[in-house]
């Protein structure tokens, strides 16, 4: 039962998301007073989220900062554009992460992305498929050395025990710190750009963009 009641929440809270992306494009400021949450008798997007549906301000902003990243997108002509994090949305979708883990990978993408070699997006992306099946994400953590085996057996024995929300928050607060990583990363290129010279500069930058994401 508690499984159950889990994934509707999740799958709720998914919902809640796009909903609120859709009610912060139509407040945004530039609409003036023709903005949604302005007709509504309300400042901001966030002050008439929150009152609609008895959250926190601060709730609301992380409502809507969920849909924006992981709702499909429309560019200037109107055309539809694929979402930035689709992984992570189809992960919200379907009940496997709840929302309030976004805040949580997105702080952690593009430190986690650099140290697998990956972009800030992609390392979101790893962290959404990581976090959505905990147990064998935990061991494919241990296997590139982010997480001990204890750490690994024990976030292992909780998803187990169908402790799905607390094994993957210990995911998330026991990955070291990789603030340093795409410094170091940066630091070997350097090296290597320093013998090999000038003559490839175009390419040195274009890989100085991808290790910082």
């Amino acid at each position: 039962v508690n499984d159950v009641l889990g994934v509707a929440k999740r799958t709720t809270d998914a919902v809640h998301a796009e909903v609120a992306a859709s009610i912060a494009h139509e407040s945004r400021r530039e609409l003036g007073p023709e903005s949604l949450a302005k007709q509504q008798g309300y400042r901001t997007a966030a002050q008439l989220i929150a009152t609609t549906t008895g959250t926190s301000v601060g709730d609301a902003i992380r409502l809507v900062k969920v849909g924006e990243a992981t709702a499909p997108r429309t560019n200037l002509l109107g055309e539809q554009l694929p979402a930035t994090f689709p992984a992570v949305g189809a992960a919200l979708a379907a009940g496997r992460i709840g929302a309030e883990f976004f805040d949580g990978m997105m702080r952690r993408a593009r430190d986690f992305g650099a140290a697998l070699g990956l972009s800030a997006e992609e390392g979101a992306q790893k962290l959404a498929e990581i976090l959505a099946d905990p147990a064998k994400g935990a061991g494919e953590l241990a296997g590139t050395g982010l997480l001990t085996g204890a750490q690994a057996r024990q976030i292992q024995q909780m998803a187990a025990r169908g402790e799905r929300e607390a094994a993957q928050q210990a995911i998330l607060e026991q990955l070291p710190d990789l603030a340093g990583t795409a410094d170091r990363s940066r630091s070997m290129l350097g090296r290597g750009w320093e013998t090999t010279g000038r003559v490839i500069s175009n390419t040195w930058t274009g890989l100085g963009a991808n290790v910082g994401g």
